[in-house]
Formats: C-alpha cells, sequence, structure tokens
C-alpha cells in the first residue's frame, strides 16, 4: 500500500471525527475504505494466481526449481505484507468504531471467525444499500466488514446510544451457519441490553457500570511534542504513575530513565509498543489516542516509543487504606487478587491482565483504576 494513500486515509478520518459526523462524509468515508480493501484484496488475488501457476510449471533443471521456488516465496511475501496492509486499513475503521459506539459494548463483538475478501461477496450490495439508508434516515452505522474489531453481524447501528446489530437478509432461505450467526446475534445483544451473562467461564456475569474514565491523554500529546525537539520527556502523572516518552531516543537519552527506578519502589513497566502489535481486538485503538496522524505514524513504525510506568507499592498501600490487601499473580488470565472482609469472611476477586493494562493501554488515571476496583467491591459487600 502506498504510503501517501495511507496517510490520506488518517487524515480523512481525522477530519471526520473533528466535530459533528455528518451522515454522507460518513458513508463516502467508508466507501473509501471499502475501495482499498478491494485493491488490496485483488491484489492478493493476483498473486495468489502467480503462485498456482509457478507451481504447475514443469522444472527440467535445478536452477528452474531455484527459480520457481523464489518466485513462489516472493509471492508469499507480497500476500503476507498485503494481507498486513488490509489489517492496517481496517484499523482505522476499528478507530472509527470506537469513536461512534462506546467501547464497553464494542470490546465484546471482536470474539468470532475472520470474515474471507469483502470483494466479491454475496450480498455486499444490498449491505451498501441498507447502510446507505440508515444513514440518509439520520442513524449512525457502519459495514462491520470493513472492521477488525467487530466478528457479528453485518451493519452495526447506533440506537439510543447502545449498540444494534443487523443482519442484512439476501435470500429466505436458512441454513446451520445462517441459524447460528443469529443465534450468536440474539444472544450478544441480550448480553449488550441487559448486562448479564449466564455462562461466563461457567459462571453468571454481570456487567456492572463505573463513573466516566480519567486519562492523561491531553498531557500525552504535550509530551510528544515535547519529545520531537528533546528525544526524552518524563513526567509523574500522580503518586505512582509515571510516563517516559522518547522519539529516536540515543544512549545518554535512555540514561534518563534510572530517575524513574530510584524513585519508584516496586515498578511495573509497560512498553506501549509492544501492545502496538497484539491480535487484541478488544481494546481503543492507538490511533484515537494521538492528536497528529505522524506522530501515530511515527510510533507505529518504532521511532516513537511510550513506557508507562506503576509503582505497585502505592497500588497496595492505596487498597490497604480501603482495608484489602491486592497481590500480584500470574494464574491463567488473572493478572491481581484483592482479598478483602465481607461480612466476617475473607473474599477476593481477581482482575484479568486485559484489565490490568488498561491502566497503560488507555492511559488511565491510577487514582481512576483504583476507585474502580474498590467500586466492584463495596457493591459485592452490599449484595
Amino acid at each position: 500500500m502506498e504510503f501517501e494513500k495511507y496517510m490520506e486515509l488518517l487524515q480523512k478520518y481525522k477530519e471526520l471525527c473533528s466535530g459533528e459526523i455528518e451522515r454522507r462524509k460518513l458513508y463516502d468515508f467508508q466507501i473509501n475504505i471499502l475501495d482499498e480493501i478491494v485493491a488490496l484484496e485483488n491484489l492478493v488475488r493476483e498473486n495468489e494466481a502467480k503462485i498456482k501457476e509457478q507451481k504447475g510449471r514443469k522444472a527440467n533443471y535445478r536452477q528452474e526449481i531455484i527459480e520457481i521456488s523464489n518466485s513462489i516465496n516472493l509471492m508469499k511475501d507480497n500476500i503476507f505484507h498485503l494481507k498486513g496492509d488490509i489489517i492496517r486499513v481496517k484499523e482505522i475503521m476499528d478507530a472509527l468504531t470506537y469513536t461512534l459506539f462506546s467501547k464497553f459494548d464494542l470490546k465484546n463483538l471482536g470474539f468470532g471467525e475472520n470474515t474471507g475478501y469483502i470483494s466479491g461477496k454475496k450480498g455486499l450490495e444490498k449491505e451498501l444499500e441498507v447502510l446507505e439508508e440508515l444513514l440518509t434516515n439520520g442513524k449512525i452505522a457502519i459495514l462491520n466488514d470493513l472492521t477488525n474489531c467487530i466478528k457479528c453481524g453485518d451493519i452495526t447501528e447506533k440506537s439510543d446510544d447502545r449498540i444494534n446489530l443487523i443482519e442484512v437478509k439476501t435470500s429466505n432461505g436458512k441454513n446451520y451457519r445462517i441459524i447460528r450467526q443469529e443465534n450468536k446475534r440474539k444472544e450478544i445483544m441480550n448480553y449488550l441490553h441487559n448486562d448479564n451473562i449466564d455462562n461466563f467461564y461457567g459462571k453468571h456475569f454481570k456487567r456492572l457500570y463505573v463513573e466516566k474514565q480519567e486519562n492523561y491523554l491531553v498531557d500525552l500529546n504535550d509530551m510528544i511534542d515535547c519529545a520531537i525537539t528533546e528525544n526524552i520527556v518524563i513526567e509523574k502523572m500522580e503518586d505512582g504513575l509515571y510516563y517516559s516518552v522518547m522519539f529516536r531516543p540515543e544512549k545518554k537519552d535512555m540514561e534518563k530513565l534510572q530517575d524513574i527506578k530510584r524513585e519508584v519502589k516496586k515498578p511495573i513497566c509497560f512498553n506501549l509498543n509492544v501492545f502496538k502489535n497484539s491480535k487484541d481486538l478488544t481494546n481503543n485503538p492507538f490511533l484515537n489516542f494521538f492528536d497528529d496522524v505522524i506522530d501515530y505514524w511515527n510510533f507505529v513504525i518504532g521511532d516513537l516509543i511510550i513506557l508507562v510506568i506503576v509503582d505497585l507499592a502505592v497500588l497496595e498501600e492505596r487498597f490497604k487504606n480501603e482495608e484489602m490487601e491486592v497481590k500480584l499473580i500470574n494464574e491463567g488470565i488473572w493478572k491481581l487478587a484483592v482479598e478483602f472482609n465481607n461480612n466476617g469472611s475473607v473474599d477476593e476477586i481477581k482482575v484479568s491482565e486485559h484489565y490490568f493494562n488498561r491502566i497503560a493501554r488507555d492511559f488511565l488515571s491510577l487514582e481512576y483504576y483504583i476507585n474502580t476496583i474498590i467500586t466492584v467491591v463495596k457493591k459485592i459487600r452490599e449484595m
């Protein structure tokens, strides 16, 4: 994919979200994304056809065998990079999706089978008709196949500030696959609208709501601006929480990180550049955290490095003040255990690694993060 084209799509996304989103522009932007995905898929198909052609060639000499093998490997490499480009284009739509809809709803939609090629998909024309009609009528809606993060339904619509998943029917027939998809859609919709899951890791699960998130995104972007000229910027955001932003750092810049080590008693370091390659589709895309698309690109290619350091000792003390004990654990998906007294007996809740990582991944206030867990414990005590 051409760099200029990619940057153009990024810039169009930022412009689209700079104010109240116009429905016509929202449709046109999705068509831009669709056109780029289709173009990339066609290139993948061309390389796949060439591989098939090369495999059908008869080689009489060793040199011919080597040439055919090299040619096939080259085209496989092309396909690998083209598929990576498709993911990156869809990541722009992921960012738009997380801007339009609640991330607390979206995080439940990233599980499922990967969709195949969208180009040539039966029913695509009908889906686009339904999408355009929804937007023309003033609704907010997106085509799910343009995203990485939604793997259920054909169209996602905002209805009374909640998500509505739409399956666009192109025939009256029903096979096992269609029935399975419809059952999955109903199950997800039931959870999103009622906040309950009957079987979550074998237990009943109820979703609790907490206060609006508090984060340091404004401060982060200010630090990025400074790091472009100063190479490294280190800030204490609050007790137990530090950010370091580096732009093409040299060895002497890295040595400044020792200042944090001297102050932090029990450091836990998150390198945000590691998270950017995660296949976890249940997080707000990094694109939404950067004010400038150039800064985002520098982060993608590794020129911009962001570290978040948490002092576990501060968490321990804060929970101790609430008569709770927090422990760092490593038990499958669980990362923290919080013990507390509940009506005379010791009870425990566990915090997943995914949720623990959100301190860094979403640039959250540590105090806010601690309070969300304390709020959950208090609700349990009230039950």
